[in-house]
């Protein structure tokens, strides 16, 4: 199993994303005036349900931050990006190319179908502009776009890995042919 490289600024930014409402959920409730009829136990019940959330977005955050490799085994692919997995069979590939993108843009990204997209960090499953299925997991550069042939559901890869993990990829997706 290989370990995908990690973005602490994109996860920074996560954590602003995740963490903001709480805090201003937490103002709420620590400088409203009471309401009429309030109790101490109202107030402890408020606090109790903001420490929930904060434990939440804290597991959410820590998944995110944990859960990136990649599984290359002669029978399967297994790339793991945050609360999202892809799992392609050897079978269902023919073959794929390997290429290095500029940027996200070259992805030609246009629609979410169940992922996360946050200031460049991108996880999950996505639609490119020519309706083909792509499961991203980008937390950081280089950024290389395997395009898969063949019956597998997913067409397109789009990661951040090191050269040498593409190329495996590569192989993985073009075994010798036997002459």
């Amino acid at each position: 199993m290989t370990k995908l490289p990690t973005s602490r600024r994109q996860l920074a930014y996560m954590a602003l994303v995740l963490f903001a409402p709480v805090v201003l959920t937490v103002a709420l409730v620590c400088w409203a005036p009471p309401k009429p009829g309030q109790t101490q136990a109202d107030m402890w019940i408020a606090v109790g349900v903001v420490a929930l959330l904060v434990v939440m977005m804290t597991a959410i955050l820590s998944l995110s931050a944990l859960r990136h490799a990649i599984d290359i085994t002669p029978d399967t692919l297994v790339v793991k990006h945050s609360m999202y997995t892809l799992k392609l069979e050897r079978a269902a590939v023919t073959s794929a190319t390997v290429r290095e993108l500029p940027s996200m843009d070259a992805a030609r990204l246009s629609t979410k179908k169940n992922g996360t997209a946050l200031f460049g960090y991108y996880s999950g499953w996505f639609w490119d502009t020519r309706s083909n299925l792509t499961f991203c997991a980008v937390s950081g550069q280089p950024v290389y776009l395997v395009a898969f042939e063949g019956s597998a559901k997913c067409r397109q890869l789009v990661l951040n890995a090191s050269p040498e993990v593409a190329q495996r990829i590569a192989a993985w997706a073009n075994p010798p042919t036997a002459n």
